[in-house]
């Protein structure tokens, strides 16, 4: 509590920042995927991945176990939960003196980009901010070797129980707070190493005490959460590694990937020139970690037989970059330094106006799903087809598509083509056009993937929009 009361002022203005940097989104005030189900069903709904915690939270927020909308309070307290996260990386970094402006800065590159799609869900956004936030808590103890294993316990366990995405955090930290004592002189590489082995063991056996009780099967179709010990369990394990730093790659515009390059070189020769062991073994040692951090920045999920490549679950790359920024800011010095800071400072204020850019982007397309949503409910609520009596199959053909401002982005704008959603398209993903049949009223109507025969169907309304077509109490919406 000493600590915290220390840093408040440190802690409020890295909240700020944070708020600052996802402002669009509230703005756009969006109901982001599981978010349309849980506010007009009101369900928790997250005990049934193993995120017991997350459900427990939700009745704290809400008051109630009926889940309502109660944003920005979750964003905001999810901002609270990120800012402390950084404040405390900084303070076991070595950073204890007053934190100036770069170091907030660089706090951050944690949000954008890929957390940009975990703080725009109004439900979940606390549950995952706290999973972070949850394994970094333990390192203030580390130099206490029984307080520091059970708060390791209890923060892994936290993390399990809330947002499973973030396991990777843990071990980074381990690695990165290993090299860089051994390398700043602070442990001898025996200390190092036993500090990584102790951590290792409290992870695994925490992990696997929570994959053995605690873990329930998840459903099919969202991720499969068994591991394999085959023959082949290598070349899965790349194979999943391949498809999630190549995804990072196309995802990322190329003035990124240039700037993450460019802050990775500038990690390795602050390493170097603050090193207190021979230099080619700060090289070696940098290096050594760099590969290890990116091997470990998704925790288990390459593991898995199935990984969830989503933004919502890559998010550790953008920790990944923050820890090594961290390490540049916090010890860069001299003219490399001064160069070396100027690349963070560069990259976080990509990531940071990106944010904008996707919170509107956010707004702008709501704006379109909503127009073509009404044009559609407008024309088909006044035709003979739909007035009848008794149940309406109605299936949802084509899609709206983006926005026009959208859709004329560059290319290199893969993330918010990825990250901004569309709810009035066909397919059987579960959001795509739960708004069009659950939100505006239509009564005695059923969603319906296909139809048994579309032949025999009449023409009953065309606009420059859409077509609606009828057969009995079947409804085709065909989208332009």
């Amino acid at each position: 509590m000493e600590s915290l009361k220390k840093n408040a002022k440190s802690i409020f203005i890295m909240g700020i920042l944070f708020l600052t940097e996802i402002s669009a989104i509230i703005r756009a005030n969006v109901l982001y995927n599981d978010d349309l189900g849980r506010n007009l069903e009101g369900y928790m709904g997250n005990a049934y991945d193993s995120r017991y915690i997350s459900d427990w939270i939700s009745i704290l927020v809400n008051c109630n176990k009926h889940v309502s909308d109660v944003s920005p309070l979750t964003q905001i307290l999810a901002c609270l939960f990120l800012a402390l996260s950084v404040i405390i990386v900084f303070k076991i970094l070595g950073k204890s003196e007053k934190i100036g402006i770069l170091p907030y800065v660089c706090g951050t590159i944690i949000l954008s980009p890929y957390f940009l799609e975990n703080i725009t869900y109004k439900v979940d956004s606390v549950f995952m901010a706290l999973s972070i936030l949850a394994v970094i808590i333990p390192f203030l103890w580390m130099d206490s070797k029984y307080k520091y294993i059970a708060a390791s316990v209890i923060g892994l366990l936290v993390m399990c129980m809330t947002y499973q995405a973030s396991s990777g955090v843990y071990p980074m930290l381990v690695i990165l707070i290993a090299f860089w004592n051994w390398n700043y002189g602070k442990n001898t590489l025996k200390e190092s190493l036993i500090f990584v082995a102790k951590s290792a063991i409290t992870y695994i056996l925490t992990l696997a005490f929570f994959a053995v009780f605690l873990v329930k099967p998840i459903e099919e179709g969202y991720i499969n959460n068994g591991v394999s010990f085959g023959n082949n369990i290598f070349a899965a394990v790349m194979h999943n590694y391949i498809n999630i730093y190549m995804t990072i790659i196309a995802d990322f515009m190329k003035w990124w990937n240039l700037l993450a390059i460019l802050v990775a070189i500038a990690f390795v020769t602050v390493s170097v020139l603050s090193s207190q062991v021979k230099k080619i073994y700060a090289f070696i040692g940098a290096i050594v970690t760099g590969i290890l951090l990116l091997l470990t920045a998704f925790g288990v999920y390459p593991l898995l037989d199935s990984t969830l490549i989503e933004p919502r679950s890559m998010y550790g790359f953008s920790i990944l970059l923050f820890l090594i920024s961290a390490i540049v800011v916090c010890y860069g010095q001299g003219t490399v330094g001064y160069i070396s800071k100027g690349f963070v400072a560069i990259m976080a204020w990509c990531f940071f106006t990106f944010s904008f850019i996707y919170g509107n982007a956010l707004s702008i397309q709501m704006d379109y799903v909503d127009f073509r949503t009404e044009e559609v409910i407008d024309d088909l609520t006044d035709l003979e087809c739909y007035l009848q009596d008794g149940e309406k199959d109605i299936l949802i053909k084509g899609s709206t598509g983006f926005a026009p401002s959208i859709e004329n982005l560059p290319y290199d704008y893969v993330l918010i083509h990825k990250l901004v959603p569309n709810y009035l398209e066909e397919g059987t993903n579960e959001w795509s056009s739960y708004r069009f049949y659950n939100y505006y009223g239509l009564k005695d109507v059923k969603r319906v993937s296909d139809v048994s025969d579309e032949d025999g169907f009449e023409l009953c309304h065309e606009s420059s929009y859409h077509r609606i077509l009828s057969k009995g109490n079947e409804i085709i919406v065909e989208l332009k």
